[in-house]
């Protein structure tokens, strides 16, 4: 069972496999990406309310909500940044240090 889980299937670039909305940008990375957009906005209140700076608070949003909108945009290879990402930390969390003593090499005649 626990191989099943794990076994994946490469996908031709360019294949859709779900409808998309905008090119790369399906339900799922638009529900992603408004869950985000709404905390941005109370992130931007808080800030307007310390700061009194309206201007700085929306270029918070913006900024936020752009940067989530980039990164979970598939590409045509059915990936996106943050996928990638993810990838890499698990990636060197499960790199391994193996400690070895190099002995010289014996001559055999």
């Amino acid at each position: 069972m626990e191989n099943e889980s794990k076994f994946q299937i490469n996908i031709p670039a360019n294949v859709k496999v779900r409808v998309e909305i905008i090119s790369g940008i399906g339900i799922k990375e638009m529900i992603i990406t408004a869950i985000v957009g709404i905390m941005a906005i109370c992130i931007a209140l808080i800030y307007n309310v310390i700061f009194n700076n309206y201007l700085v608070a929306l270029g918070i949003w913006i900024l936020i909500t752009g940067a989530t909108f980039i990164s979970v945009m598939k590409d045509k290879y059915n990936t996106c940044i943050a996928e990638l990402v993810s990838n890499m930390i698990k990636f060197y969390q499960r790199q391994r240090i193996f400690n070895y003593v190099v002995k010289e090499e014996q001559q055999w005649y």
